[in-house]
């Protein structure tokens, strides 16, 4: 897959329904009256978006953070896209779920439960939250019954905002997937990982778009495989569960 792939038209095209049939109302709340108007002219809209993107003119624009305070009491910050932002960015995650579908297939419903791509071609990018988290629960009571007792459950500390642009990209393209797609995917994410433009970073990547979601799982697909053939090892977006017989064979994880 290329810089042509990503910024093909069907790519784009289904990227841009992807996020206008999302069902996570949270995020799309900030944009409807703009979706309902991009619409109006989509074809149009997609094609001058994939000539820029050719062209190389295309430039993203500074994204607006917000916090949404938690019952912890810390803020959980949410990265407001443009319109055309998100559409690109969603048709990165498209390649990404191309790439790695074979990678991943092993894992659902075994040892990963969060953000389930559906068929390549569907406007529905992901399943819904619930199915994975039924499948979840379910699995860990079946460990449970066989003896598993001890847990030991980790949260990753601001996940998001520490994931390595470089690293993102060599799990599904190792041999970068040609220059120029590497380079405007990187200078992309760098324009991104900051509302302010003096403080870019090679790190982080925008919080809440159901893209990024996905891009989350990519990141820790290795992880995911080495983990699972040596542990009991459960995950859900950035939680992760680690099952054993004993208190012994659960920290033993963590040496």
């Amino acid at each position: 897959m290329s810089y042509k792939d990503l910024i093909a038209k069907p790519n784009l095209l289904l990227a841009w329904r992807r996020i206008n049939a999302t069902k996570d109302a949270r995020y799309k709340k900030y944009f409807r009256p703009i979706y309902e108007a991009y619409e109006l002219s989509v074809e149009k809209n997609i094609a001058d978006l994939h000539k820029r993107l050719r062209d190389g003119v295309y430039q993203p624009t500074v994204p607006v953070r917000i916090y949404y305070p938690k019952p912890s009491g810390l803020q959980r910050p949410i990265t407001l896209l443009c319109l055309e932002d998100q559409i690109v960015l969603q048709a990165i995650a498209n390649l990404f779920a191309n790439k790695l579908w074979q990678r991943r297939m092993p894992l659902l419903g075994m040892s990963v439960f969060s953000n389930w791509v559906n068929d390549k071609k569907s406007i529905f990018f992901v399943q819904h939250w619930k199915n994975g988290y039924y499948q979840l629960r379910k699995k860990i009571i079946q460990n449970y019954a066989t003896g598993k007792h001890w847990v030991a459950k980790v949260d990753l500390s601001a996940f998001y905002e520490t994931i390595p642009h470089d690293l993102l990209l060599k799990t599904a393209f190792p041999q970068g997937g040609g220059l120029e797609l590497s380079e405007n995917v990187l200078r992309w994410f760098e324009f991104w990982s900051s509302d302010h433009p003096k403080s870019r970073h090679r790190h982080g990547i925008p919080q809440d778009p159901i893209a990024s979601d996905f891009l989350a799982e990519c990141i820790l697909l290795p992880i995911d495989e080495q983990m699972s053939q040596r542990y009991t090892y459960l995950r859900y977006v950035d939680d992760i569960w680690i099952l054993g017989n004993t208190e012994l064979s659960v920290r033993c994880v963590f040496r």
